[in-house]
């Protein structure tokens, strides 16, 4: 649903700008974007066969393309059997606060 709605409203004049003479330029810009990733089971570090990142890179790309270089990055790691998920959020949702505080 987040793809098909990335194809929605990546439109000429919502999300970017077209000339011939400067190519492509995003409009999204002087705004802030926090993007906290998580996953089932992929985490950094992993086995190949628990998957791969591609959904950072593709919104990574998608931001910067629309215009916003200004990123925070939070991954919010996978949970095993070992890991503590409601300490795991709160420490991610503080993070995710103090990175959308006015620079």
């Amino acid at each position: 649903m987040l793809k098909q709605w990335i194809d929605i409203i990546t439109q000429p004049g919502w999300v970017f700008a077209f000339t011939p003479t400067d190519s492509y330029t995003g409009l999204i810009t002087g705004r802030k974007a926090a993007v906290v990733y998580t996953s089932g089971i992929y985490s950094p570090g992993a086995p190949l066969a628990f998957g791969s990142d591609f959904h950072a890179s593709y919104l990574n790309d998608w931001l910067r393309f629309a215009g916003n270089h200004r990123r925070h990055r939070d991954p919010l790691p996978a949970h095993g059997a070992d890991r503590h998920p409601r300490q795991d959020r709160a420490a991610a949702t503080a993070r995710a606060a103090d990175a959308g505080k006015a620079v």
